[in-house]
C-alpha cells in the first residue's frame, strides 16, 4: 500500500536557487537549492512545485528506519526567510533544513514520485513521518489513479 502526498508549501524557491529550464516546469531540474519560507509551517518535509525539502531531524528519522528506506537521498541547501516572515515571526529560528532528494519510483520505492510528479510514499514510511507532517494532504496511491482507457480486446 502506497501513499500520494501533497506537504505544505510555506515559501517559494529564492533567489540562489540554479535550475535548468524553467522554475514552473514541474518538476523543474534543479542543480543548487534554495528555499525562501514566506511563513511558519510546523512540519518537518515541505515542498515547492515538486520539490522536496525537510529538517536535519527529518532526514535522520528517515535514516533510522530499518531496513533502510529506498528512493531517496539528501543533500545540502540554503534556507533563508522573507521580510513578510521575519514580521509575522520576530525572533523565530528555523531549524536546519536539508534539500530532499526523491530518486524512485511511485508505487515501487519506499519514497517516490507519482507519473503527475506527486510524492508518493509507502505505508511503512508514512506509519514513521504521519506525526512530522500535520498540514500534509494524504490520500491512497494506485498506480492507475489517472483516468485510462478500457483495455482493447486481443485477437
Amino acid at each position: 500500500m502506497f501513499f500520494k502526498l501533497k506537504p505544505d508549501s510555506p515559501g517559494t524557491f529564492g533567489r540562489k536557487t540554479l535550475y535548468g529550464g524553467e522554475l514552473t516546469d514541474t518538476p523543474p531540474q534543479i542543480y543548487r537549492m534554495h528555499y525562501e519560507f514566506d511563513r511558519w509551517s510546523p512540519d518537518e518535509l515541505l515542498e515547492v512545485n515538486s520539490v522536496f525539502v525537510g529538517t536535519v531531524a527529518f532526514e535522520e528519522l528517515v535514516k533510522s528506519i530499518a531496513p533502510r528506506p529506498t528512493g531517496i537521498t539528501f543533500d545540502d541547501m540554503t534556507i533563508t526567510t522573507t521580510l513578510a516572515f521575519r514580521q509575522a515571526n520576530p525572533g523565530k529560528e528555523l531549524p536546519p533544513y536539508r534539500w530532499v532528494k526523491i530518486v524512485g519510483k511511485g508505487g515501487v520505492d519506499d519514497f517516490g514520485l507519482s507519473s503527475d510528479h506527486r510524492l508518493v510514499v509507502s505505508a511503512r514510511i508514512f506509519g514513521y513521518i504521519k506525526q512530522k507532517v500535520e498540514n500534509c494532504k494524504a490520500i491512497l496511491f494506485t498506480p492507475s489513479s489517472s483516468p485510462s482507457k478500457p483495455p482493447t480486446p486481443q485477437g
